[in-house]
């Protein structure tokens, strides 16, 4: 990952707590890794991937906060790539693909 400068630190979302005491930025984080699964073939398009992410993101930045979306925006290219390795597990011989 290339940067024009150092990354800032991460200042938490305050997100209240659920019903039964779970972060629900947990459940935030989940449901974003769900969305990324799930728009993988608009988000690897050669040098068109960068807009579907920026609204992705944008679901997820805190409104009241524009440096977030200074943030999300910032990325300015996505690359990606499948690829195919050997999975170190015991038994026999298997791989695993992936991105």
């Amino acid at each position: 990952i290339g940067a024009l400068r150092p990354p800032q630190p991460a200042i938490p979302a305050a997100l209240p707590a659920g019903a039964e005491g779970e972060s629900r930025a947990d459940n935030l984080a989940w449901r974003l890794v769900a969305q990324l699964a799930l728009n993988f073939l608009s988000l690897a398009k050669e040098g068109r991937g960068v807009d579907p992410l920026h609204a992705l993101l944008d679901l997820y930045a805190d409104r009241g906060d524009p440096s977030l979306a200074r943030n999300v925006h910032s990325i300015v290219r996505i690359d990606s790539r499948s690829v195919i390795e050997r999975l170190q597990i015991d038994g026999p011989m298997c791989f695993g693909r992936g991105t």
